[in-house]
């Protein structure tokens, strides 16, 4: 117990120590998309209530500050060696059920630091007492309303302009592959979204190449021919939104990255899995001037319509959206006969759930969201269902997604 109030106390000290005693002080310790919501809402924030909004920051994304103009913060040093501790044993830190979660750092900060915005003391803008799944808007409007925020408003847009451009050691590495115009970025990783199978980004590729672009992948996990990875580069974080900032385009799931890239409007195309559903329309309706970017959605084993240089992306990537319907009706009818899956019905489970969080209808989060009108759900009849059982079957040989194609990231939903 000592080491958990010891660590506790370092922390709220380390945050503490940077505080500003006439100003309210909001200490940003969540995911990239969360932090961009916090920071944009800065003027908003200083208009209610009447005093200046200090922006304690990671020093990682210090950037974010320079990327929407904010210039009263300052950067938290040392916070990663927190972040480290609690993930390798949070046991030691949280009590009870409290520590099984992936989110355990977050868990930590909502319990040391106060939610209320109180001047002269550090506030996070996240709680107990707000319910995520009862959210009726988008979900980055909810980090304003935890701010205590209660007019309706809209981001504003990144100033593109204010992004570093990195030295010329990583200048020449990018130029060395392509030029930086003839590069297409793909993002193919999420924090909290199912992300992809490998098919789906290979096939994406596939046409990219056929244009004549160079790919290179913001990912460690997916790994594809004739591509670099950022990490091979030895990119950081800001010079990966500086390359997204000034590349041809970039795709990308819907994560927080496309929330920093969202200023590059239609040169942006990211894609919703099906479990983001009621959050599609996140960018174009949030920021204020609408960006235009591409918002495209997967769901009930469609892809919604999307063009790219003139061609008709959807009719391209459907075909993969098949694949997906295919498999998911396979593990479905294992799942449901415990005696076709050999004695491995949680596997089959495990499938049936993750493809169609990808695709069809399993929707992780309500379809509560005000802002949208949501269609009927429909589910594949018996037969069809039985008619793709019988096709994977006596074709497992063939093309199919593979569990290494999600490279460990999905989890039953």
């Amino acid at each position: 117990m000592a080491e958990n109030y010891k660590f506790a106390f370092e922390l709220y000290k380390k945050v503490k120590e940077l505080c500003r005693k006439d100003e309210y002080n909001l200490f940003l310790h969540k995911h990239l998309g969360d932090l961009v919501a916090c920071v944009s809402i800065t003027k908003q924030f200083e208009l209610q209530f009447g005093k200046p909004l200090h922006i304690i920051i990671p020093k990682e994304f210090e950037f974010l500050c320079n990327l929407f103009n904010v210039t009263n913060y300052s950067c938290l040093e040392g916070l990663n060696y927190f972040k480290k501790c609690i993930n390798e044993s949070p046991s030691k830190y949280l009590s009870g059920a409290s520590f099984n979660t992936t989110h355990a750092f977050d868990t930590l900060c909502k319990d040391v630091f106060i939610s209320i915005p109180e001047v002269g003391e550090p506030f996070v803008i996240d709680s107990e007492t707000h319910n995520f799944f009862l959210w009726d808007d988008y979900f980055s409007k909810f980090w304003a309303w935890n701010a205590g925020l209660t007019k309706d408003f809209y981001f504003s847009l990144p100033t593109a302009s204010s992004i570093r451009k990195p030295c010329i050691t990583t200048i020449k590495k990018l130029e060395a592959i392509s030029p930086i115009e003839s590069i297409v970025l793909i993002a193919p990783d999420a924090s909290t979204a199912t992300e992809l199978p490998f098919s789906f980004w290979k096939k994406v590729i596939k046409i990219l190449f056929n244009k004549g672009y160079t790919v290179v992948v913001n990912s460690k996990k997916y790994k594809f021919e004739n591509t670099k990875s950022t990490f091979d580069l030895g990119l950081s974080l800001e010079e990966v939104i500086w390359l997204g900032y000034n590349c041809a385009y970039v795709f990308s799931i819907r994560s927080g990255l496309c929330d920093v890239l969202v200023g590059i409007g239609r040169k942006l195309f990211t894609f919703y899995p099906a479990m983001l559903k009621r959050e599609i329309g996140s960018l174009n309706n949030c920021f204020l001037p609408a960006p235009e970017v591409n918002e495209i959605l997967i769901d009930q084993w469609n892809i919604s319509p999307c063009f790219f240089e003139g061609e008709a992306l959807h009719v391209l990537l459907q075909p993969e959206i098949n694949l997906i319907r295919r498999e998911y009706c396979y593990h479905k009818v294992k799942a449901k006969f415990p005696g076709l899956s050999r004695g491995n019905r949680a596997n089959a489970i495990w499938w049936r759930n993750v493809l169609n969080s990808v695709a069809g209808n399993g929707y992780t989060f309500p379809l509560n969201n005000k802002q949208l009108t949501f269609n009927e759900i429909k589910h594949i009849n018996f037969l069809n269902v039985l008619f793709d059982f019988l096709a994977v079957a006596f074709c497992r040989s063939k093309k199919k997604i593979k569990k290494r194609n999600f490279r460990g990231n999905c989890k039953i939903l």
